[in-house]
């Protein structure tokens, strides 16, 4: 998985609701064997970038 691929996965991810995302990014782990920490420290940095392109957008 690239990190276009990674992108497009999270920015799915992002649409669920709060309570969703766990689980969405353990089943993103487990479909690409990908250790679940991984995607988490991934999901948290593309998830805080995003959150600050947005400020920056709007600033």
């Amino acid at each position: 998985m690239d990190y276009t691929q990674l992108e497009k996965e999270f920015d799915l991810i992002l649409e669920k609701p709060l309570w969703v995302r766990p689980i969405a990014l353990s089943e993103l782990a487990k479909k690409n064997k990908i250790p679940l920490s991984i995607i988490r420290v991934s999901f948290d940095d593309f998830w805080s970038q995003r959150i600050r392109e947005n400020q920056q957008n709007k600033g």
